[in-house]
């Protein structure tokens, strides 16, 4: 066949190619179909105190019959549902999703015949608050030279969230509050952590206050030394006082007294004779020993 054939009166073949196919698209969204279409759910009225445990569906299944051409416009666009949870309680609750609370165009031009799911279950508990402490998040150290005295904050932080859930937590935390290399005390306002992904805080951050205080060294005299006797004997001490040297945060150190400090020799096993020992000291947290004089207490049990 030559090709000047087919392309003779090409306008025309194509336009009657055109009307078949509309004759036949005519004729064939003119019958009636049952088909599945895609129905969009929302809700609203749940009361304020209460609150849902569970996911909810966001859409569900509408069987619809109807002509070719409507059901193809609904498919375009999507059937919607409206559940009403006003009527709700604490505990297990079961909607109902009937053909009557879908809404779509074209009412009357299609009949629903049935959706899936035909009910919802929505757990449903009490929305409760409670009042929790705070504990402050810190990682890094200070500069060399410095120490870490503890942080603060002020202000009330209620917990909000189902009642089941929170009902076990009794503190927050923080986000992290890097302090590497800080010299100084310094002030951060950050976000508090939510322990449940459906739990809220207010407020959701407080202003951290973080002490940072230089590490010094202090020297106290007349530490009294003391000792635990032995069985049997008298015991002749060298000296009764010492003189030490501590090292720590600036503002521990200046509180620091002699009496605050402990040496203690434990002499409750020595038998008679001479000795020269070191006494064990006990010291306040955060303050550490750098040295002592006499290093070894001479001492005779007689």
């Amino acid at each position: 066949m030559r090709l000047d054939n087919l392309t003779k009166d090409a306008g025309l073949k194509l336009f009657s190619l055109l009307v078949a196919l509309l004759v036949w698209f005519h004729a064939t969204t003119e019958k009636t179909y049952v088909h599945e279409i895609k129905v969009k759910i929302s809700y609203r009225g749940l009361p304020k105190n209460l609150f849902v445990l569970n996911e909810l569906p966001e859409e569900a299944t509408a069987r619809v019959r109807g002509r070719g051409k409507d059901l193809l416009l609904l498919s375009l666009m999507k059937l919607k549902a409206v559940m009403d949870l006003k009527k709700v309680r604490p505990g297990r609750n079961y909607l109902k999703l009937t053909p009557e609370k879908i809404s779509a165009p074209y009412q009357g031009r299609f009949t629903i015949q049935g959706v899936k799911p035909e009910k919802i279950e929505a757990i449903i508990d009490k929305l409760e608050r409670r009042r929790v402490k705070v504990r402050i998040a810190i990682k890094g150290e200070p500069a060399r030279g410095h120490a870490y005295l503890g942080s603060t904050y002020s202000g009330r932080i209620y917990l909000y969230g189902p009642s089941q859930i929170i009902r076990d937590y009794k503190e927050v935390r923080t986000e992290e509050i890097d302090i590497s290399g800080k010299k100084k005390s310094f002030e951060k306002k950050v976000r508090l952590v939510p322990p449940y992904k459906d739990s809220w805080l207010k407020p959701d951050s407080v202003l951290v206050k973080v002490k940072i205080v230089p590490i010094e060294e202090q020297t106290l005299e007349g530490i009294k030394l003391k000792y635990i006797p032995p069985r049997k004997g008298k015991v002749t001490l060298s000296t009764e006082r010492l003189k030490v040297k501590v090292k720590g945060p600036s503002e521990k150190l200046k509180n620091l007294k002699p009496t605050d400090i402990k040496a203690i020799l434990n002499l409750k096993n020595f038998e008679k004779g001479k000795y020269k020992l070191k006494p064990v000291f006990t010291l306040p947290q955060g303050i550490e020993l750098v040295e002592w004089e006499p290093e070894k207490i001479e001492l005779e049990i007689r």
